[in-house]
């Protein structure tokens, strides 16, 4: 059967997109912690930022970089080909854990149960950074975020190009 393995999902970057950002690095201490109280393996998969060209490498690398500055080098790195959460639960169906935040692991939960059913969200183990305080505009689109996971996952792909490619880039209904 093999390692068990968490996957972080990623979340943020720096304003100026060379950095990770506070979000990710509260999700990245969390699976430091997971992994050593579990001895599951590590594993990333984030994408390139389309909000952010100046990106230095993808986020999966990154994250990578910063999960072996702080001594664990056991990472397992993959790439999504997509950058939100779904694009990285694509390139790792067989997961064990999955490690975000508490409301992120909600809609997290609900793709799982849409990509692979209702056994597969059952079985997986969500673990939880600590809830971190949400802006008002996250609080204002969190409805809409649960709501857009209902729609036709064509749909959702349209969507989140088109707010990619808008004037409305800052709006995301990916994470």
């Amino acid at each position: 059967m093999g390692i068990p393995q968490a996957l972080i999902l990623a979340c943020d970057l720096t304003p100026d997109g060379t950095n990770l950002g506070q979000k990710t690095i509260a999700r990245l201490e969390r699976g430091l912690r997971h992994a050593q109280e579990t001895g599951e393996r590590l594993i990333v998969a984030a994408s390139w930022s389309p909000r952010h060209p100046q990106q230095p490498s993808a986020m999966a690398e990154m994250m990578a970089s910063w999960l072996k500055e702080h001594g664990y080098t056991d990472t397992v790195v993959r790439q999504a080909t997509r950058f939100n959460t779904r694009g990285e639960l694509d390139v790792v169906p067989d997961v064990d854990s999955i490690i975000s935040d508490p409301l992120h692991l909600k809609r997290v939960r609900i793709m799982i149960r849409q990509m692979y059913g209702r056994r597969k969200a059952r079985d997986v183990n969500y673990v939880p950074t600590t809830e971190t305080s949400m802006t008002a505009k996250g609080r204002l689109l969190e409805p809409f975020k649960c709501a857009f996971l209902y729609m036709p996952l064509w749909f959702q792909d349209g969507v989140i190009y088109l707010l990619h490619h808008s004037p409305l880039r800052r709006i995301n209904l990916s994470y």
